[in-house]
């Protein structure tokens, strides 16, 4: 049975296929690669290290198109917490960068919250925001990072 020719990346990239490895296909930008699904992953692999430095500092949980479609693509459908957490348990994320991603996502439910509260006093872009609002958190996170109210209630005989 003939095997594959394993695709071999010899030359460098031009910041094209280097914006592609980054951050993916965008049509707003207009960023297209022509290399096959094979080169692009050989490219990955042989760049590595120069293109997980372009997502710059801090890095709060992002890494790289490629990162995920290469090397984790079972993690690619969770939210920004998921990923993190995802990381976390692998050790491919430290406490600190962890931190930054928690705070990171407060101030997103603490955003969300605001624009919650506008939407139920009927501002118009308020109540089409909360509509179509896709949380970039989990569920869990956003229950954990809610405030907690206690109210006092009579109990009703």
């Amino acid at each position: 049975m003939p095997r594959r020719a394993r695709t071999i990346w010899t030359r460098p990239l031009t910041e094209g296929e280097q914006e592609y490895l980054v951050h993916g296909a965008c049509l707003l930008s207009g960023n297209h690669c022509d290399l096959s699904e094979d080169e692009l992953k050989a490219a990955w692999f042989k760049h590595r290290a120069e293109l997980m430095t372009h997502i710059g500092s801090p890095r709060q949980g992002r890494r790289p198109w490629a990162f995920w479609q290469y090397e984790h693509p079972e993690a690619i459908p969770l939210t920004l917490y998921g990923r993190a957490k995802y990381l976390r348990e692998r050790g491919l994320m430290d406490d600190q960068e962890f931190g930054q991603v928690e705070s990171l996502a407060r101030r997103n439910v603490e955003h969300y919250q605001k624009i919650k509260k506008h939407a139920a006093s009927g501002v118009p872009w308020a109540v089409n925001a909360v509509k179509t609002w896709r949380p970039p958190l989990d569920k869990e996170f956003m229950k954990q990072a809610a405030p907690k109210h206690r109210c006092a209630t009579k109990a009703r005989h």
